[in-house]
């Protein structure tokens, strides 16, 4: 029963998939990326030269390869480009089956679970529609965590090590995971400093190039590059604002961000804190996610598919409700910033039109509430089986980590009620 099942989802999936890349445009984020790739072949320097690139260096190596391919291939860049977020979704879904598996999971509810990943319509918008590349890293941390799990060996510990490095090359996302990578049980005391080594050392070596021709511009580029606030609590924000005066932009949008930049780091600590030792590195990366969510300020439409994965190796039915408030928070997202991304050449709708920003405030607003009690629930849930057996001084660090978090707030509610004296001016 469970090939059967596998079998049928995965040609469901490659169709849908198939269409929605048939009906792309050259527009949005592939054609930022498209640009990057054609300034690194005709030997500029993507991030002296163009004012948008931010990407960390194989994600301009992956443009350049795209552009060529699809120069032999006689086809779009676009069509190309989407093949490796697809392909890259194929093969996490038979590292979540093996995975699954060799959790003495049962063949049929594995395929099940599988091809929920694989008809997941957040995934596939993200790497059908959208045409970004984030499956590919959670593709590498789902290796990369897979390699921790299943195995005690120094040589495949190192190479977790390395492919989550690899993965950061990418896009820098896993650097947020690499606490609890470290902190992870089957980890020795001495081997955390040669994974911390391993795991920034592809990202090292691959900037050198780009870096010796002008340093300090360019790593100040990457370290300050936050994302956007389309999702979460941001987009709720930005829906009330223009519900008031037809204005996208929020007021004191970096100083929030920059505001939230401080609760999150201070949330990851506590979070590391708690779930040091543990041998659910799965759950602990999905706490990890759902707290940058949950409270960080930055988030683009792409970010929901990280979660996915990870809650999927857990088996946690909380990721169907996620699924349905993401896809309502993503399907205004698109509806009103950019019909187009999602539709393609079936798109004639334009965008900003004013009734698409209630679907769009809503479902922000449910992805945001249910995102903070998942991570809620996960913590609790982890304290109240864990924490009684915790040494006094670990307590001790645990309850200062959580003061600190609380105190993170004041800078951004200081913010927030100024914004909010702005909104009643504005009304």
């Amino acid at each position: 029963m469970g090939k059967y099942i596998l079998i049928v989802g995965i040609s469901v999936s490659l169709a849908i998939r198939i269409f929605f890349i048939s009906q792309s445009k050259h527009t949005a984020d592939i054609y930022l990326m498209y640009n990057m790739g054609v300034a690194f072949l005709a030997g500029y320097n993507p991030y002296l030269t163009l004012d948008f690139n931010s990407y960390p260096p194989l994600s301009i190596f992956l443009e350049v390869l795209t552009i060529q391919v699809s120069s032999f291939l006689h086809t779009s860049f676009v069509t190309v480009f989407k093949f490796w977020p697809n392909l890259a979704d194929f093969i996490c879904a038979f590292i979540i089956y093996k995975f699954l598996i060799k959790t003495n999971v049962k063949p049929t509810k594995a395929s099940l679970w599988t091809v929920f990943f694989l008809l997941n319509p957040i995934s596939i918008v993200i790497s059908s529609a959208h045409g970004q590349i984030d499956s590919i890293t959670a593709l590498l941390v789902i290796v990369s965590l897979f390699l921790l799990t299943f195995s005690s060996k120094k040589s495949h510990i190192y190479l977790s090590a390395l492919i989550l490095g690899i993965a950061i090359t990418f896009k820098p996302n896993p650097v947020m995971l690499i606490p609890v990578f470290l902190m992870f049980k089957k980890v020795a005391i001495k081997q955390k400093i040669i994974y911390l080594m391993l795991a920034l050392t592809p990202l090292t070596v691959s900037m050198i190039p780009f870096v010796v021709s002008n340093p300090q511009q360019i790593l100040v580029r990457l370290i300050t590059y936050s994302g956007v606030g389309d999702i979460s609590y941001a987009a709720i924000l930005r829906g009330i604002w223009y519900q008031i005066n037809a204005q996208t932009n929020l007021p004191l949008n970096n100083e929030l961000l920059n505001a939230s930049k401080l609760i999150f780091g201070a949330g990851v600590v506590s979070l590391t804190l708690i779930f040091a030792g543990s041998k659910h590195l799965a759950k602990q990366s999905l706490a990890i996610y759902l707290l940058f969510l949950s409270f960080y300020f930055g988030i683009g439409s792409q970010y929901l598919v990280w979660v996915i994965p990870l809650a999927v190796l857990q088996r946690d039915r909380s990721v169907f409700l996620y699924t349905l408030f993401g896809g309502v928070a993503l399907l205004g997202f698109y509806l009103f910033f950019g019909p187009d991304i999602l539709l393609g050449q079936l798109s004639s709708m334009a965008p900003f039109q004013t009734k698409y920003i209630y679907l769009y405030f809503l479902g922000n607003l449910m992805l945001w509430i249910f995102s903070l009690w998942w991570l809620i629930r996960i913590v609790k849930d982890f304290v109240k089986s864990s924490f009684p057996g915790f040494g006094l001084v670990r307590k001790r660090l645990i309850y200062f980590s959580v003061v600190i978090f609380i105190l993170s707030f004041f800078p951004f509610v200081y913010l927030l009620k100024h914004l909010l004296e702005l909104y009643a001016l504005e009304s």
